[in-house]
């Protein structure tokens, strides 16, 4: 109870509580100290309040985009759909509050790891949000409890500077999700695959070529190549952000690039581009802490096959297999994902699974139990 996370989470929880149950607004925006509001923030919430009534799809309007970087185009009018909750200005409704967030909402459970990485993984998995393609707000530079240095990647975020337009967003119902997933297909179909060093030969390029339309780039990748893909294109490092259904869209000035998680956008690509589950994967659950899934795979005949493993590492599956009567949450390690079986620890009870971090069949913990993926 005396972690900073903690104290935050429970903030969090009181303010949203009371400005829905007490105070009975219908919706409610949620902003930070260090957010700097664009001229449009208000009306952009205004505009966009209606699509999560319309598409029960949707949970949240976020003020953020996690790919607005300033070597892309930045088209103020455009709006894009995500499933990884932005967070950093956000609205929700009276409705989600009170069915959903705010019942799971774990009062001693934040120990580790912070509100929204449980927002991600255990309340919304499934539901996306609406996000600008160039952000509502500036991330004012500084340190925080997750800010631990001046962010070199905030720097290069752009945020939107016009004012508010009666009409700037177009129409709206392009954002529904059987309309917005088409226009997916649609932007995957034209594409032209691509490898990574590629893109930075359009990215210097002085003209499209000729053509009306600007050239759709589709580059796929892994979880295992992301860190290297980033770096390359200079976006956030750490993990896949602004995706939808494992795509994320960049534009620039001179071309659309896709880039398509071979697992979780396979529905998109053809068949031998996919990374599929296979058919013989049996997922069993370790017997007793400090065992690898090498170890645990081994005792029934199988292998441990590390491909597989992101295919487990979500809480539906940590679920069947564990009691998680502590909840289940974001954490970092290669033995996830994991049961904590350690009582000693903040942690107890917890079923802890990874978005962040590639995770390996060789590693194990004393304070865990594994779930495997074994194949014949």
């Amino acid at each position: 109870a005396n972690s900073p996370l903690y104290h935050i989470s429970e903030h969090y929880r009181f303010a949203l509580g009371k400005a829905v149950d007490e105070l009975g607004h219908s919706h409610v925006i949620v902003t930070e100290d260090d957010l700097l509001p664009s001229p449009d923030f208000l009306f952009y919430f205004r505009e966009t309040a209606s699509l999560l009534d319309q598409d029960p799809t949707l949970f949240c309007i976020s003020a953020w985009n996690d790919n607005s970087f300033d070597q892309f185009q930045q088209d103020e009018s455009r709006l894009l759909r995500t499933d990884f909750f932005p967070g950093l200005g956000w609205m929700i409704t009276r409705e989600f509050w009170q069915q959903r967030l705010g019942p799971q909402w774990p009062v001693q459970h934040f120990a580790t790891t912070g509100w929204d990485h449980y927002v991600r993984i255990a309340v919304a998995p499934g539901l996306g949000c609406i996000m600008p393609q160039v952000s509502r707000v500036t991330h004012l530079p500084g340190k925080g409890t997750n800010v631990k240095t001046k962010h070199k990647h905030f720097k290069r975020y752009r945020a939107s500077r016009s004012p508010p337009a009666l009409g700037k967003f177009g129409d709206l119902q392009n954002l529904v999700y059987a309309r917005y997933d088409a226009s997916m297909r649609d932007l995957v179909a034209r594409s032209r695959l691509v490898d990574v060093h590629e893109v930075h030969k359009f990215m210097h390029r002085q003209s499209s070529g000729g053509t009306d339309e600007p050239p759709v780039l589709l580059v796929l990748y892994q979880q295992e190549w992301y860190h290297k893909m980033a770096s390359k294109l200079r976006i956030w490092p750490s993990e896949p952000r602004g995706t939808f259904n494992g795509i994320i869209v960049l534009r620039a000035p001179l071309f659309v690039l896709l880039l398509a998680d071979r697992r979780w956008a396979a529905e998109y690509l053809p068949p031998q581009n996919r990374l599929e589950e296979r058919q013989d994967m049996v997922t069993v659950k370790a017997a007793k802490s400090l065992q690898s899934c090498d170890e645990v795979c081994h005792e029934k005949g199988l292998v441990c096959d590390p491909g597989q493993i992101p295919f487990i590492n979500a809480c539906k599956h940590m679920l069947k297999h564990f009691a998680c009567e502590s909840g289940c949450h974001n954490q970092m390690g290669k033995e996830l994902p994991a049961y904590v079986v350690d009582q000693s620890l903040d942690t107890a009870g917890e079923c802890l699974v990874s978005y962040s971090e590639f995770v390996s069949c060789k590693a194990r913990h004393v304070a865990t139990q594994r779930l495997c993926p074994c194949v014949a």
